[in-house]
């Protein structure tokens, strides 16, 4: 019965994927909250195809930050009105458990050579979100079958700097990296920057991944694209800045991947 309400109260919301996890089991990368017995982990999908862009397909709509916090917030309010006296808080990014292992001992994915979750129906380009609670709750973990990374080679061949490799991953290559970094820039990341595929992040190992061929559209209408090319003088408006998935690092480092890529193409 319980495992239902909460079934209920997430589909009811768009969210399909999710799995339970024993605070005992999860791996922790700080203190949990305190009397956490279990965390809801959740799958947030947010793909849509066929979108010409000029940012990764995460930064197409507003901060996913806001939208979540928004969605998980609605969530978590009715879960505290049907089981009273029991806390929920719900977290994304920021989470103190290891999302992309917790999500794979749930059973929402398994975890690809790039390091990422790969869903049999979403792919990678899922958000990892998760609920703390008090209340306690029973393992649900979803059986993958033979779903697996084809250990293909795709996303390490896609990826234009070679942040990935048998050695793992390295940031300082990532061009998703670089492009958040604010300040000045090296020569080399400002040559990394001028020639990648988007002003903001990089979807190159998700694209060249088979596994994601194919893919659905999310079913949240939070994540729909909305704004996949992004201008100078987008950047420059403080209504869409504001609103915005680079919003955090700062006006001047979206402006700057700008300039470098206009003045690489001039």
């Amino acid at each position: 019965m319980m495992e239902k309400t909460i079934a209920q109260i997430l589909s009811d919301r768009g969210i399909e994927v999710f799995g339970q996890l024993p605070a005992a089991e999860a791996d922790m990368l700080k203190p949990p909250m305190e009397g956490v017995r279990a965390y809801i982990m959740m799958l947030l999908p947010y793909h849509t195809a066929g979108i010409k862009r000029n940012v990764a397909l995460f930064a197409c709509f507003p901060d996913y930050h806001a939208l979540t916090r928004k969605l998980l917030g609605e969530v978590c309010a009715e879960l505290e009105s049907r089981f009273p006296g029991e806390t929920f808080k719900a977290t994304v990014d920021s989470s103190p458990v290891a999302e992309v292992g917790c999500a794979a001992k749930c059973g929402l994915g398994v975890i690809g050579d790039n390091g990422l979750l790969i869903n049999e129906r979403y792919g990678s380009y899922c958000f990892i979100a998760e609920i703390a609670t008090t209340l306690e709750l029973p393992p649900l973990k979803r059986d993958t079958g033979a779903f697996a990374c084809l250990n293909c080679g795709a996303c390490v061949n896609a990826c234009p700097h070679g942040a990935l490799s048998a050695d793992g991953f390295d940031a300082d290559k990532c061009v998703s990296h670089v492009s958040q970094k604010k300040g000045q820039l090296t020569p080399e990341e400002e040559e990394m920057i001028s020639s990648a595929d988007f002003i903001w992040g990089c979807d190159r190992c998700q694209d060249a991944c088979p596994l994601n061929a194919g893919l659905g559209d999310t079913r949240l209408e939070c994540f729909k694209a909305t704004a996949p090319i992004v201008t100078e003088e987008m950047a420059d408006d403080p209504v869409f800045f504001k609103a915005s998935a680079f919003a955090w690092r700062g006006k001047q480092t979206i402006l700057r991947n700008i300039a470098l890529q206009k003045r690489k193409n001039q």
